[in-house]
């Protein structure tokens, strides 16, 4: 699976859907609608079959008699046939269903294209991608997370813009290539734009020219690598890929000498902080605070007095 740092594309997003499980949205919406009427309560199991015969993922798609159809449309007329097939008339159908329509609408997005690149892993956190500065960022709580994501090629930085008038939206994700025809996105942000997984997928399928993918979330904790993830990864694979133990026996560069370290070899701090490095590295750059500021440090960056004090070259450096 090869992919080109440089590349660009654009492509439409057409009137998708703005939510997670769609259906269950769609169900709740049609049942609390019809909620005074009793019989409803009977046809639930034949509003959720109907919905999975659908295509509700966007709000214009073919009917099933392969004609473009709104999806509010096909809904209502898939709902007659469940009133008939269980005995009332479609005029319950029809009361009030101009209201449902609307609300159905609501959640489906405009039309509009968005951009797609590889950004710079070194602006990750800087507020450039992200609305703010965040954990990422130089400054960041968790600035050797981002030294460890830009040392390793297996880690890119995918971005997704769009401009509506004079005002720009734009939203980033990590993205981890751990090998066997998977990709593993995680830590996404987003402003001026609501984006659901759907579109970040259509985005890598055109970035590595796959003709069909499947995508579906992933335990964090099941990557076994050492980045602040957020919680949010979902995997992307086809019908070759394979799945593999993410994390185990996998080659990482140090952060700090580069030297190329099986995963199990490296070292990673105990606090919150995401440090990483080989055993040769981690002595000097495990955190330490300084006596007299406060600071926590790396350890290379303090000096240390005959009686085990330890001082940042900062604090020396005033006295």
């Amino acid at each position: 699976m090869r992919f080109h740092l440089n590349k660009t594309i654009s492509f439409e997003v057409k009137n998708g859907i703005t939510v997670d499980d769609p259906n269950d949205r769609l169900v709740t919406m049609i049942c609390d609608h019809y909620c005074h009427d009793n019989k409803w309560n009977y046809f639930l199991d034949d509003v959720v079959g109907m919905l999975y015969d659908l295509d509700t993922d966007n709000f214009y798609s073919k009917d099933k008699s392969g004609r473009n159809s709104k999806i509010t449309t096909q809904i209502k007329k898939e709902l007659y046939k469940i009133a008939k097939d269980n005995g009332s008339d479609k005029k319950i159908v029809d009361r009030n269903y101009d209201k449902l329509a609307l609300k159905i609408s609501k959640l489906y997005s405009s039309a509009y294209k968005l951009k797609a690149y590889w950004g710079d892993k070194n602006l990750l956190g800087e507020g450039v991608y992200e609305p703010h500065p965040t954990c990422l960022g130089d400054h960041g709580e968790y600035k050797d997370c981002k030294k460890f994501l830009t040392t390793n090629k297996r880690f890119q930085v995918l971005v997704l813009e769009n401009t509506i008038g004079d005002k720009k939206g734009r939203g980033r994700c990590i993205t981890y290539l751990p090998g066997k025809r998977n990709i593993i996105l995680f830590n996404f942000y987003q402003f001026r734009m609501e984006l659901v997984p759907r579109v970040w997928v259509e985005a890598i399928r055109r970035l590595f020219n796959l003709e069909k993918v499947k995508f579906g979330t992933i335990d964090s904790e099941d990557l076994n690598i050492p980045v602040y993830q957020n919680e949010d990864a979902i995997r992307i694979y086809d019908v070759k890929s394979r799945i593999i133990k993410y994390g185990v026996n996998r080659i990482f560069n140090c952060p700090y000498c580069l030297k190329p370290t099986e995963y199990k070899n490296l070292i990673e701090g105990e606090s919150d902080d995401y440090l990483v490095a080989c055993k040769k590295c981690f002595p000097d750059y495990q955190y330490y605070e300084c006596y007299d500021c406060g600071e926590s440090k790396h350890r290379k960056d303090m000096i240390e007095t005959n009686d085990g004090v330890l001082f940042c070259v900062d604090c020396v450096g005033e006295e």
